[in-house]
C-alpha cells in the first residue's frame, strides 16, 4: 500500500515541476510554432515510426509505466486501450471534486497508447507512437496549496549559498516519488520503460552549477526516490525523463541525476525538444551534463485533453500543444516499439540502440545541445550502431519469432566485445568495428566488412562468416562451428567444427589456419563448395577429422574440392580421420582424399581397390591391408601413398605393390633360417661318422655356397637363397666303436623376395656322437647332432614411389638330430644306408622397421620345424700312388614333419597383416657327387650337390681340407 504523499505535494510541487514542463493553457501561454499547424502524427514520421509500423511494431506485449497525474481513461483516445489506473495515495479521487481539471496525464499517455480517432472536422488524431502496449500510470493526486519559493539563478547569480532543499528531491518530497517508483514495482512488475514527464527548474546554465547542486545534497539523510531509481537501473528499468522548458542549457536535476550516481547511466533518458527544423523549440532545455544520456524529440504536436465545462460536464478534446513534456512520452513510445522489435535486448542495449541510431545533429558527435540528436526510430529496429562497452545477447529459439531468428542492418562503427549466446541465430548484414566477437552458443551471421582489434573466439554454437572478418585472431573451441562464404583475415585455430559445406561458395582464409587434433571439417558430397587459402600468409596446418555430412538431394556420387590453395598459399601436415557419408558403403562405395599441390579432393571410388577381388595368396592380403590403409592417417596426408592410391585408381592397376608391400622377405628369411642347420648337420655326421677306429684327433675346415630358388605360386612371389659359410671342426675316436666331434660355423645369406632384401649373418656351435654296434668301419650305428646359434638379420625392402623400408633384427636357432645306419663294405666299396630326424627350433626378435611409409612392425617369432630324412652313400677307394681316392655318391629324400610352409606376422598402421614364404615343399629329393683324397695325415676333397621339389630347386659345392694328428 503506498504512503500517503507529503501535505499540499500536488500543489506546491505538481502544478510546479509537472505542468510547467509543458507549455500548457493552465498554467503557461502558448508559443505557437509552424509545427502546431501541422496534422496530426507528422510527430511520428519525423522520428521514423512508419518504418516500426512496418515490421509490424505497435508496442504489443509491452509494458509501460507513467508516473503523472490522474488519468482519465474515459477519453476517447483511450477508451478500449490496455490501461491500468493506480493512484497515490491508493484511493480513487473524484474528478468533480475540484474545479480545476488536471489532464496532464491524460496527454502523456495518449502520446503512448492513445488509438487513432476521427475527428469533427474531418481530420484524424494519429494517436500514441505504441498503441499496443500495456501502460500502467500512477496518478499523484492533489493536496493542499502549499507555495514554495523556487531556487532561483539570482541565487547563482548573487553567489549566494544555495538551499541544500531542491524540490523534488527534498526529504519531505522523496518518499512521495518513491512510493509512486514502488507502487508500479508491485502493481507492474514487467513495465521495464517508465515516463517521467516532470522536473525541476535547472540551476544555472553551466555544469558547475549542476554539480553544486547536487554537491548540496546531504548524504546523510535518507533518499528513498534515488534509491528507488537505482533499484529500478538494477531491475532492468529505464526512466525516461522531460529535461524541462525553461530554455535553459541545463536540464532540470532530475533529467541529470546520472551526474551525481553514475550507476543510473544505463537506465536513464534525458529527453529535449525540438522542431521541423531540426532545431531545439524556444522553450526546451538543452541536454547540457546530461548529453551522454540525451535524445531529441518532437515537442509540438496534438494531445489529448480534458476541460471542465460550465456545467461541471468534462469535455473530452484534441488540440496542439507543445512541451518536453510530450517529447518524453514520444521516446518512451519508441523504447516500446523497440522492444517489441527487440524482445531480446535489456533496457541499457534498447537505450544504446536507440542512442547509437540517433540522426546527430549540431556539433559532431555527441554534443550538449542536442545529446546523441534526433531520435531515428527508421534506423534503431535495424539494430544498434554503437557497442556502449562489452554486450552479450541471448536469444532463446524456443520462444519463436525474433527471437528465434533477427538480422542487424546497420553499421556498427564501435565498441567492446558483442557475444552471442542462447539458440537463436542473429545475422550482422553491416560494416562492423569492434573490439571482437564471441559466440556461445545458436549463431551469428557476419555479412560485410567486420575488423576487430581483439582475439574473437566462438566458444559454442556457431559462427558463420558470408562478409569478411579481419581481426589479431580467431578461435573456435571445441562445441564450437566457423561456417560461410567469405574471408577471414585472422590467424584462425579450430578446435572445435569447420564447415566446408556452404552452398554460397567457399570459406577464404588469408591467414594461417590451425586445424586442432580434436577439430572436425564438415564436407558435404555434392555441395559445390571448399576451405580456400590465399595469399602466402595463408598456411593450413591440417588435422582432426574430416566428416562428410548425408545429403539427401544428391543425384549421385561426385568428386569435390576439399581445400584449394592460390596465390603462394599452402597446407601442411594432414588430418586423423575421414567419416564416410551414411548408406554409401551399401552401394559399394567410398571418399578418398586426394592431395595435390595446390588442393585437396573428394574422390568418390569403389570400397576395393582395382583387381583387388582376383587377388589370392600373399597379394591378396596386401590388397587387403593397402585398401584399409584408406582409413589410416597414412591416407589422410600428402605422401608417397595417396600419390599411388590416386594413380592406383586412375590407371586401375595396383603398379605391383600387392606384391611388395606385405614383407614376404620375412617369412622367407625364417623358411631360410629353419634350413641351416639341416646342412651343418650332414656336415657333422658325415666328419664323425668317417672316423676310423682308434682314428687320431682330425681337424677339419669346410668351405660351402649354396643356392636355392622357391619358385612362385598362387599364394606368394618367388624368392631366391644365397649362402656363403665356413664350418670349422674336430673329430675324435674313441676306441674301435665310438667317435665324436664338434664345429663352429659362420655364414651369409642373403634371401631376395618381393623387392625385399635379407641379410642374414648366422653363426652355429654344433656337437655330434656316433656309436657303432660292431666296429666304426663296419655294420649297424647310432648317431645325434645337437646345436645352437645366433643370427642378425638386416632387411630393405624396396618399394616403387616410396623411401626404402629398413628392419634389423637378431634371434638364435636351436638343432637337435638323431640318425641311425648301416655301414656295409666289401673290396673297395662302401654302401651306407642312413634314416634320421631333425629339428630345428627357430627363435626370431621383433623388426621394426623404419624410413618409409610402409614401414612394417614385425612380429616376434618362435617356431619349430622338424623333417624325416633318407639318404643312402656310396663310395669306393682308389690308390693312385701315394694318394688314396674316395669318390662319393649321395641320394637323399627328406619330408617336413610339420607346416610346409612358414609364416610371418606383422603390422602396418596398426593393420595385422600375414606372409607365406615362398618355400612350401614338403617332399625334397637331393643328390650329391664329390671325391675325397687323403695322402698321409692330409685329406682334401670336394662335392656338388642339389635338390628338387615342388616349386623348389637348390644347387650348392663345398670344399674341404682336414688334418689328422
Amino acid at each position: 500500500m503506498a504512503c500517503q504523499p507529503h501535505d499540499g505535494f500536488f500543489k506546491r510541487y505538481w502544478k510546479r515541476a509537472l505542468l510547467p514542463a509543458s507549455i500548457s493553457l493552465a498554467f503557461a501561454p502558448y508559443s505557437y510554432s509552424d509545427d502546431l499547424e501541422r496534422p496530426s502524427g507528422w510527430e511520428h514520421d519525423f522520428i521514423g515510426v512508419p518504418a516500426a509500423r512496418a515490421l509490424g511494431l505497435t508496442g504489443k506485449g509491452v509494458e509501460v509505466g507513467v508516473i503523472d497525474s490522474v488519468l482519465y481513461p474515459e477519453h476517447p483516445a483511450l477508451q478500449g486501450q490496455d490501461v491500468v489506473q493506480l493512484f497515490l495515495p491508493p484511493t480513487e479521487p473524484n474528478a468533480t471534486d475540484d474545479d480545476e481539471v488536471t489532464d496532464h496525464g491524460t496527454s502523456v499517455s495518449s502520446i503512448i497508447v492513445g488509438r487513432q480517432l476521427e475527428l469533427a472536422d474531418g481530420s484524424v488524431y494519429q494517436g500514441g507512437a505504441a498503441p499496443g502496449v500495456r501502460l500502467f500510470q500512477v496518478g499523484l493526486t492533489d493536496g493542499e496549496d502549499d507555495e514554495e519559493e523556487d531556487v532561483s539563478t539570482d541565487m547563482l547569480e548573487s553567489g549566494e549559498e544555495i538551499d541544500a532543499s531542491i524540490g523534488l528531491l527534498e526529504p519531505e518530497s522523496e518518499p512521495d516519488l518513491a512510493e509512486a517508483v514502488k507502487l508500479l514495482r508491485q502493481n507492474a512488475p514487467n513495465a521495464r520503460i517508465i515516463n517521467n514527464s516532470y522536473n525541476e527548474d535547472p540551476i544555472g546554465d553551466d555544469a558547475a552549477s549542476v554539480d553544486a547542486m547536487f554537491a548540496s545534497i546531504d548524504p546523510s539523510v535518507p533518499h528513498p526516490y534515488l534509491d528507488a531509481l537505482a533499484e529500478g537501473v538494477h531491475e532492468d528499468r529505464l526512466f525516461v525523463f522531460a529535461a524541462g522548458n525553461e530554455s535553459r542549457a541545463q536540464p532540470g536535476p532530475l533529467a541529470a541525476l546520472p551526474r551525481l550516481m553514475p550507476e543510473l547511466e544505463s537506465g536513464f533518458l534525458s529527453v529535449v525538444a525540438i522542431g521541423s527544423d531540426y532545431e531545439l523549440t524556444e522553450y526546451s532545455n538543452a541536454c547540457g551534463v546530461s548529453k551522454y544520456w540525451c535524445l531529441a524529440a518532437p515537442g509540438d504536436m496534438h494531445i489529448a485533453i480534458v476541460q471542465r465545462n460550465e456545467d461541471d460536464s468534462l469535455f473530452y478534446g484534441i488540440r496542439p500543444d507543445s512541451g518536453t513534456s510530450f517529447a518524453a512520452p514520444l521516446v518512451s513510445a519508441s523504447v516500446a516499439l523497440l522492444a517489441e522489435r527487440f524482445p531480446y535486448m535489456s533496457m541499457p542495449q534498447i537505450r544504446m540502440t536507440m542512442l547509437s541510431t540517433a540522426t546527430d545533429l549540431g556539433e559532431p558527435g555527441v554534443d550538449e545541445e542536442f545529446g546523441w540528436g534526433l531520435l531515428n526510430l527508421a534506423d534503431a529496429v535495424h539494430g544498434p550502431a554503437l557497442l556502449f562497452g562489452d554486450q552479450r545477447v541471448v536469444m532463446d529459439a524456443a520462444l519463436g519469432g525474433w527471437h528465434a531468428s533477427d538480422t542487424w542492418s546497420n553499421d556498427i562503427t564501435g565498441g567492446g566485445v558483442l557475444s552471442k549466446a542462447g539458440s537463436g541465430s542473429l545475422q550482422l548484414l553491416g560494416n562492423n568495428r569492434l573490439e571482437a566477437i564471441s559466440v556461445e552458443a545458436g549463431e551469428l551471421v557476419l555479412n560485410a566488412d567486420n575488423q576487430f582489434s581483439a582475439t574473437s573466439e566462438v566458444r559454442g554454437g556457431r559462427l558463420s562468416v558470408d562478409g569478411a572478418l579481419a581481426g589479431p585472431a580467431l578461435n573456435v573451441d571445441q562445441a564450437g562451428e566457423l561456417g560461410g562464404s567469405g574471408t577471414i583475415t585472422a590467424p584462425t585455430r579450430i578446435d572445435g567444427a569447420l564447415a566446408a559445406y556452404e552452398p554460397g561458395g567457399s570459406l577464404t582464409f588469408t591467414q594461417s589456419l590451425a586445424l586442432s587434433p580434436s577439430s572436425i571439417t564438415r564436407a558435404a558430397p555434392g555441395v559445390a563448395s571448399a576451405i580456400r587459402m590465399d595469399g602466402e600468409a595463408a598456411v593450413a596446418t591440417l588435422g582432426g577429422q574430416v566428416q562428410l555430412e548425408p545429403h539427401s538431394d544428391l543425384p549421385g556420387v561426385t568428386d569435390q574440392m576439399l581445400l584449394e590453395t592460390a596465390n603462394g598459399a599452402r597446407y601442411e601436415a594432414g588430418f586423423s580421420g575421414l567419416q564416410q557419408p551414411q548408406g554409401l558403403a551399401e552401394q559399394g562405395l567410398r571418399y578418398d582424399l586426394y592431395f595435390r599441390p595446390e588442393s585437396i579432393l573428394l574422390s568418390a571410388a569403389a570400397t576395393a581397390l582395382p583387381g583387388q577381388a582376383e587377388l589370392r595368396g600373399n597379394a591378396a592380403r596386401n590388397a587387403r591391408v593397402l585398401n584399409a590403409l584408406r582409413d589410416k592417417p597414412i591416407a589422410w596426408k600428402a605422401g608417397p601413398y595417396n600419390d599411388w592410391l590416386q594413380a592406383a585408381q586412375i590407371r586401375g592397376q595396383l603398379d605391383g605393390l600387392e606384391q611388395r608391400v606385405g614383407g614376404q622377405v620375412y617369412a622367407d628369411s625364417l623358411s631360410y633360417l629353419s634350413r641351416q642347420p639341416t646342412r651343418l648337420n650332414d656336415l657333422m655326421h658325415q666328419q664323425v661318422s668317417s672316423d676310423s677306429s682308434g682314428q687320431a684327433t682330425r681337424v677339419w675346415l669346410h668351405g660351402l655356397h649354396d643356392s636355392q630358388t622357391n619358385s612362385s605360386s598362387s599364394s606368394a612371389a618367388r624368392s631366391r637363397e644365397h649362402t656363403n659359410g665356413m664350418v670349422l671342426g674336430v673329430t675324435q675316436a674313441f676306441g674301435e666303436r665310438t667317435s665324436t666331434g664338434a664345429a663352429i660355423a659362420h655364414s651369409k645369406g642373403r634371401v631376395n623376395s618381393a623387392s625385399g632384401k635379407a641379410e642374414l649373418d648366422v653363426t652355429q656351435l654344433t656337437f655330434g656322437l656316433v656309436h657303432a654296434f660292431d666296429s666304426l668301419e663296419q655294420g649297424a650305428y647310432v648317431g645325434a647332432t645337437l646345436g645352437a646359434g645366433y643370427f642378425d638379420n638386416t632387411t630393405k625392402r624396396r618399394l616403387p614411389g616410396f623411401t626404402t623400408a629398413k628392419g634389423d633384427s637378431d634371434g638364435y636357432i636351436y638343432h637337435a638330430g638323431v640318425k641311425t645306419g648301416y655301414r656295409w663294405q666289401h673290396n673297395e666299396w662302401s654302401i651306407e644306408p642312413s634314416a634320421g630326424v631333425i629339428s630345428t627350433t627357430v627363435d626370431a626378435k621383433r623388426t621394426r622397421e623404419k624410413n618409409s611409409e610402409l614401414a612394417l612392425d614385425v612380429n616376434s617369432k618362435r617356431f619349430t620345424d622338424s623333417s624325416a630324412q633318407l639318404q643312402l652313400r656310396v663310395s669306393r677307394a682308389l690308390q693312385a700312388d701315394q694318394w688314396l681316392l674316395e669318390p662319393q655318391l649321395s641320394l637323399g629324400y627328406s619330408r617336413s614333419l610339420d607346416s610346409n610352409s612358414v609364416t610371418s606376422n606383422a603390422s602396418l598402421q596398426d593393420i595385422r597383416l600375414q606372409q607365406v614364404s615362398a618355400n612350401q615343399n614338403r617332399n625334397l629329393f637331393s643328390a650329391s657327387l664329390g671325391v675325397s683324397a687323403r695322402r698321409g695325415p692330409v685329406s682334401v676333397g670336394f662335392d656338388l650337390h642339389g635338390s628338387d621339389g615342388e616349386r623348389v630347386s637348390s644347387s650348392g659345392g663345398s670344399l674341404r681340407v682336414g688334418y689328422d694328428f
